[in-house]
């Protein structure tokens, strides 16, 4: 019996140290990400003007507006995305296609029209006839969208003119813009 102990004396030495009391420690690491509602154009959130469209204007003393859909240059607009619900608006930022001049008796100096922005469902739309005398930066109505990748596609139809116009240049800048929530 004596030789029994005498050797499980010895085994007990030959444990490395810390083995027989082995204990496990942890730590526990809690990581998190936060991801602002984000919408992007071009895979930009404020872009620079990229598409252009010109509105034909035929004869020379009424200046008779063609009244043809126009698709500017670069619709559709590819990689729009938004990563939540949002609000799609288009805004006239002169409340249409204005020439500087003051017009005469008779004579106008504004071509109002029709656009529309059609992402992920939706479509947008402003008429800058509405109010008749706008001149400044005009709201189409908002509309609300899903969350979702695509392409932005705008159209221009220019209305016809009751007025003759003004010799001039004329211009607008049509804003597409995609508000998350």
């Amino acid at each position: 019996m004596r030789a029994v102990a005498a050797i499980t004396a010895v085994a007990l030495l030959a444990l490395p140290a810390g083995r027989a009391m082995a204990q496990t420690a942890t730590q526990d690491i809690d990581i998190t990400a936060t991801v602002l509602n984000s919408c992007t154009i071009n895979n930009v959130a404020v872009g620079t003007p990229n598409g252009t469209a010109n509105i034909p204007v035929m004869g020379f003393a009424a200046g008779a507006v063609n009244t043809a859909t126009i698709t500017p240059t670069g619709s559709p607009f590819a990689n729009v995305a938004c990563n939540t619900a949002s609000n799609l608006l288009l805004t006239s930022l002169n409340g249409g296609v204005e020439n500087v001049n003051a017009p005469p008796a008779g004579f106008t100096n504004i071509i109002n029209y029709n656009a529309s922005a059609t992402w992920n469902g939706a479509t947008a739309t402003i008429n800058t006839a509405v109010p008749p005398t706008a001149d400044a930066a005009e709201p189409g109505t908002a509309v609300a969208t899903t969350a979702g990748t695509g392409n932005l596609v705008v159209t221009i139809t220019p209305q016809a003119n009751t007025l003759s116009l003004v010799t001039g240049t004329y211009n607008d800048t049509l804003r597409v813009t995609l508000t998350p929530q």
